[in-house]
């Protein structure tokens, strides 16, 4: 039996029960943040017609790029969709990540593919015609990938010879092998990683343990991972 649809927003930071998240993320006045590579939301419930959410993108100005748009990758129903979505830095969009949807039960996942010093994004809200159930179930295991250009996933859609292969363009961390590592496992990921950014020294002005022990060091200097 179907429950009676209606059109419904529902807000990310008061939401969190219908929410899976992956990656590090933490609630700010506008949402959720999903800043890192291959971070964002899974959700699932009766839904029919088409699913919108609101990114919000944000430039944080410790360094500058040549393109910092964010780039997103949709599953739906287990099924990755072909099209990237992109949101332009310093843009508030609402990306229709699923259109036409029959009603019925449907999971959908939104993750970035683009890494955090490329711009850090809010997640505000997600509006479906239907009803979204409880988060979907946690994994049984749990991987927190560190690391740098590789597992971000710099470059992964660049040809031979591309000059401005480190342009979120031609990035996508959910084509790295951190990320394909952990959907081949069926384990809930984090991924922590920036281009640049060794253990011990790197070409970033961070790295080692000043990136990795910050939430996001993008967004600030002082607030830690816990």
């Amino acid at each position: 039996d179907l429950p009676p649809l209606a059109r419904k927003t529902y807000y990310t930071k008061s939401s969190l029960d219908k929410l899976k998240v992956y990656g590090r993320s933490y609630s700010t006045s506008d949402g959720i943040t999903c800043d890192h590579s291959a971070s964002g939301i899974e959700f699932s419930g009766v839904i029919e017609g088409d699913v919108t959410v609101k990114i919000i993108s944000e430039r944080q100005n410790k360094e500058s790029a040549k393109n910092d748009d964010a780039y997103f990758t949709v599953y739906i129903d287990g099924v990755r969709q072909a099209e990237r979505l992109k949101v332009g830095i310093g843009a508030t969009k609402n990306l229709k990540v699923a259109t036409g949807l029959k009603q019925g039960k449907h999971t959908i996942k939104l993750l970035k593919q683009s890494e955090a010093k490329n711009g850090s994004c809010i997640i505000s809200n997600v509006v479906v015609y239907g009803t979204l159930d409880a988060a979907p179930a946690n994994s049984s295991a749990y991987i927190e990938f560190i690391g740098d250009s590789i597992t971000a996933g710099y470059g992964v859609l660049c040809s031979n010879g591309t000059s401005s292969s480190g342009d979120t363009d031609y990035k996508d961390a959910t084509k790295s092998y951190a990320y394909l590592t952990a959907e081949l496992l069926g384990a809930d990921h984090s991924v922590v990683a920036c281009s640049g950014a060794g253990i011990t020294e790197g070409y970033r002005p961070v790295f080692g343990d000043g990136l990795f022990s910050l939430q996001n060091y993008y967004r600030s200097t002082t607030n830690a991972y816990e």
